[in-house]
């Protein structure tokens, strides 16, 4: 027999002897885990069980609330939420509010400094003004044109002329009316109101 046999057969029964002595100390390990080599302790009597209630001292217990604060990092929305801006560019005169604070939707937040606004309003006035009285002889002019154009004392131009004098002062009055609309809600938006109330 060659050497090698010899030491295969060696090397085959070292494997066996280290597996079975891992497995005891693993097993040696498991017990000493579950309290095998650990003293019991003893069970109470059932007489100590039974000690009258009477012996026991009693303690009042009250709940005693304490506040606590916890730092954290959040932002806090609002339930309602209205972004409030001017639709012109004027320089605040009176501001009646502030971030956060609760407003009625009728109060007057900001007002805005209006007196271009309130001059360009009285021009436009002037202009309707202007426009009515040139829209009256336009059409007193266009009346006598017509009368006279059916006892054919008018010649066709003086008519059409009449005609085109008359349309003409209805669009200027139309226009200048328009303007004065214009200026008037130029004017509202100089005074600034939340959308909502809260």
């Amino acid at each position: 027999m060659s050497p090698l046999p010899k030491a295969a057969a060696a090397s085959s029964s070292m494997k066996w002897l280290l597996a079975i002595v891992m497995t005891a100390v693993v097993t040696l390990m498991l017990l000493f885990l579950a309290g095998v080599f650990h003293a019991k302790v003893p069970m109470k009597s059932q007489g100590a069980a039974a000690q009258s209630v009477d012996d026991l001292k009693t303690v009042i217990v009250k709940t005693i609330k304490r506040q606590r604060f916890e730092p954290t990092s959040g932002t806090v929305k609002p339930v309602h939420e209205s972004a409030v801006a001017s639709k012109l560019l004027a320089k605040v005169i009176e501001m009646n509010g502030t971030a956060g604070q609760t407003v009625s939707q009728d109060q007057i937040l900001v007002k805005l400094d209006d007196p271009d606004l309130q001059a360009r309003l009285k021009q436009a006035e002037a202009g309707l003004t202007n426009a009515q009285v040139l829209r009256y002889k336009a059409s007193t002019d266009f009346a006598r044109a017509k009368t006279l154009k059916e006892k054919n004392a008018v010649s066709a131009a003086d008519y059409d002329a009449a005609n085109s004098a008359m349309k003409s002062s209805e669009a200027t009055l139309e226009q200048a009316t328009q303007a004065i609309r214009e200026f008037q809600v130029m004017l509202d938006y100089a005074t600034i109101c939340p959308p909502m109330s809260n």
